[in-house]
């Protein structure tokens, strides 16, 4: 299979469609984190088989997890 046939990989298009949309670099570079931040949370599972369940396991735990380092009188 030559690199034509295959169909560009998640990254790939999260990072063109960004580039067409004209966000900053920074920004390029903070979303791309976060996703694979997130892909990797789920044992690096394909994307097409997640969904808003995977997404509120994920922000739930990191919220709590941030939470729980924050000093009693910051938590709201």
């Amino acid at each position: 299979m030559d690199m034509h046939s295959r169909s560009p990989k998640l990254m790939d298009r999260v990072k063109a469609t960004m580039r067409v949309k004209r966000y900053s670099p920074r920004t390029e570079q903070t979303d791309c984190y976060w996703i694979r931040f997130f892909i990797r949370f789920h044992g690096v599972r394909h994307s097409v088989s997640m969904g808003e369940p995977q997404v509120h396991a994920f922000w739930s735990t990191w919220r709590s997890s941030v939470m729980s380092q924050r000093s009693p009188i910051t938590r709201h």
